[in-house]
């Protein structure tokens, strides 16, 4: 009985080897689809978390800007604290390569405590020993050498050699460092995180704390810090979000507070990116999955209906129709185990391409690990869906009925149809729709889902654009080309936007301030506009003098809805305000709510240089230029785009992406379309020789009694 089926099997592998080949293909690009974006996807969260435990980030870590003597231990004191753990650093603003940054960067030395990894420039984690760190131990840097983010790579062109001027004063306060390499920042890396971290050594930190505190209040740019990383007691009963309030509420901490993120928002922000092209890679996926199951039941319902009278042979011989069966349920469920193991052996592969590519984006080193026992239950349950639709489409073996099948009684299926000499093209081509239109429309339904699929695709690449309109629209407060933001009376903003103009007229501008405020006890960042028609709205309507607009993240966080009533406080002044709308803003991971001049003005000082002014220029490619040259120019601004430090690697890694499926849809097609079209040229082939061998009616009809295969 084994012999037989073994004989069996080889002479259905030699009959039907091509279309096995082909569904091998297909399963084989979807296993390595799948289970390397799933592998990304696990072990970019582990690697992520794990370095934000290893340098010591808290369940709640906070940015404060100088800070009073006391203050750990009155944080330490609050019954949910177990700790906090102290970071000092310097916040300034910086260039490099000529381009000033849009935002300050935060200097940091190792003392020890924090074990910094470092990185070459083809992503591999370096050695303590070959990484220019001297001492041995990781922890001293070379005096005059900075280490910085791979993530500035992409937004600054960064090359090892490279300087960095920290602007920390206004007279003679460029303190410039030497790039010596990159290290792996486990929560500041993120190209979507606009603050960059530098590594400096303890000398040079002195040497610029010096300069901070020789430096007239007037003249004075760069300013000391910490991080406070507060870390929760086991078994406090306080929510995360209860957890910051208590914080608040018991300490002084607000008025020094510069921004505050929990260990979860930083880790989601982190993986933000990852997760995008993740994403597309599994929808991406469970399209081929379809095509996949459709190849395949079209192949099988080819194979009976072209082998029915073999079949029927065997069967008259004594054969059961259940052992033929099984011939075919392992030929193609072997080929498909064998095709998804293939694709998961690359998975781990590719996966670590894609991680290495992502590391001028994430500024993180991903310890890329096949997760075994994920990989194997979702290989088991694709293997088990796979052999049930085996099963259904295999049953038709066992309906096939020997003599029925070898007489071609009046059982067979029949199709008459007109065949003119003149029309012959065309009514052959009518006859083979009709007598195969199941086939037909199989290959239908997979040219639809590949086509919807190539749609979302190219509608995906036009929302991204160029230059990354899509998300930076998505993640600003509102649309801007250039923003201008005064820091003294000194500032021409009447020269300044005459030199826009000279660059490209401008179509609208407007102002907008980001403040600090709270939302029932609740740190946000307010994003002030004097037009709110500019904010971008989700659902409700704009918020006018006596309400705000909120983040679906606020929503979640505080669960708010529309006309929910709400206190906003800010500078020792609160105010109750009712929710209008929901907004779109990632800015600040989504931690931020979108207020009115009049509204803020209720609680907050809108007198004072909080005000950036925005334009939307007629050529918003010129906006580049306008601000390299206001840049150079004028200071006592801040000049910026509608951008973010890294878009561009971003911007470059969603449109390799988009190709790389476009590819991948293009290899479907093809193969897809081979095998289906195979399967029906083969049919059509035994028409067309009965054709010459069977005569027809003067009318040119076919009589498919006198010819069974007609």
């Amino acid at each position: 009985m084994v012999k037989k089926c073994q004989m069996l099997l080889w002479a259905a592998w030699r009959k039907q080897k091509g279309s096995i080949c082909g569904i091998f293909l297909l399963v084989a690009v979807l296993s390595m689809c799948l289970f390397s974006s799933l592998t990304l996807y696990v072990s970019g969260r582990q690697s992520v978390k794990a370095e934000m435990e290893r340098l010591g980030f808290g369940n709640l870590t906070i940015w404060v800007n100088g800070g009073r003597e006391g203050l750990v231990e009155e944080i330490e004191n609050i019954t949910d604290v177990e700790r906090v753990t102290y970071q000092p650093l310097i916040f300034s603003g910086y260039e490099v390569n000529g381009r000033y940054s849009d935002n300050e960067g935060q200097l940091l030395y190792p003392d020890g405590s924090v074990p910094y990894r470092f990185i070459d420039e083809g992503g591999n984690e370096l050695p303590v020993h070959g990484s220019g760190i001297s001492g041995g131990t990781g922890t001293e840097i070379v005096p005059g050498t900075v280490y910085i983010s791979p993530a500035m790579r992409s937004a600054f062109d960064v090359e090892i050699g490279d300087s960095v001027q920290f602007e920390l004063s206004r007279k003679d306060g460029i303190y410039s460092l030497t790039v010596a390499g990159y290290f792996a920042d486990g929560f500041m890396g993120s190209s979507m995180i606009d603050m960059k971290s530098f590594l400096i050594s303890k000398d040079d930190y002195a040497a610029m704390q010096e300069m901070v505190h020789a430096a007239a209040d007037v003249d004075v740019l760069g300013r000391e810090g910490a991080m406070l990383h507060i870390f929760q007691s086991q078994g406090s009963p306080l929510s995360a979000l209860d957890f910051h309030k208590a914080i608040q509420e018991d300490t002084d901490i607000s008025l020094y507070t510069e921004f505050s993120y929990r260990q979860e928002s930083i880790l989601n922000y982190m993986l933000l990116l990852q997760d995008i092209l993740v994403g597309f890679l599994i929808a991406f996926s469970a399209v081929l999955f379809l095509v996949c199951m459709i190849v395949t039941g079209h192949s099988l319902s080819a194979v009976v209906e072209q082998d029915k009278k073999d079949m029927a042979v065997l069967k008259t011989l004594g054969m059961p129709g259940e052992e033929i069966r099984n011939v075919y349920f392992l030929l193609y469920g072997g080929v498909i185990l064998i095709g998804m193991l293939s694709g998961l052996l690359f998975a781990e592969r590719i996966a670590d391409m894609l991680a290495r590519g992502l590391v001028t984006s994430t500024g993180m080193l991903v310890s890329v690990k096949l997760p075994f026992l994920f990989c194997f239950l979702l290989l088991m349950a694709h293997v088990l869906v796979f052999a049930v639709f085996l099963v259904l489409r295999t049953g038709k073996i066992l309906e096939v009925a020997p003599m029925e099948s070898i007489r071609e009684t009046p059982g067979r299926k029949k199709v008459q149809t007109a065949i003119r000499r003149r029309f012959l093209g065309w009514d052959i081509a009518l006859r083979e729709l009709r007598f195969e239109k199941k086939n037909y429309i199989a290959l239908f339904l997979i040219a639809v889902f590949l086509a919807a699929f190539l749609a979302v695709i190219g509608r995906m690449g036009t929302w991204l654009g160029p230059n990354g309109e899509g998300l930076m629209n998505a993640f600003s407060v509102a649309d801007h080309d250039l923003g201008i933001q005064p820091f003294n009376r000194d500032v021409p903003m009447d020269e300044i936007e005459r030199v826009i103009e000279w660059y490209s007229p401008i179509r609208e501008r407007y102002e907008l301030a980001m403040e600090s405020v709270t939302v029932n006890g609740q740190e946000y960042e307010a994003n002030v506009l004097n037009d709110t028609d500019w904010f971008h709205i989700l659902s409700g309507r704009v918020c006018d003098g006596d309400s705000i607009l909120i983040t679906d993240t606020v929503a979640n966080e505080l669960q708010l809805s529309i006309e929910d009533t709400v206190k906003v406080a800010a500078n020792g002044r609160s105010g109750d305000y009712q929710v209008s709308g929901i907004y779109q803003c990632a800015n600040g991971m989504g931690s931020n709510i979108g207020m009115s001049m009049e509204g803020y003005s209720q609680i907050g000082d809108i007198t004072g240089y909080i005000w950036c002014y925005h334009y939307i220029l007629e050529n918003g490619n010129m906006r580049d230029f306008a601000m390299g040259y206001l840049q150079e120019h004028y200071r006592g601004t801040s000049v910026h785009t509608n951008s973010w430090s890294g878009l561009n690697g971003i911007v470059f890694l969603m449109h390799i992406l988009i190709l790389a499926l476009y590819l991948i849809a293009a290899v479907f097609i093809l193969v897809s379309v081979a095998l289906i079209s195979g399967k029906l040229l083969q049919a059509e082939t035994v028409f067309c020789i009965a054709l010459s061998d069977c005569g027809s009616g003067r009318d040119g009809s076919r009589d498919s009694t006198l010819c069974p295969d007609c």
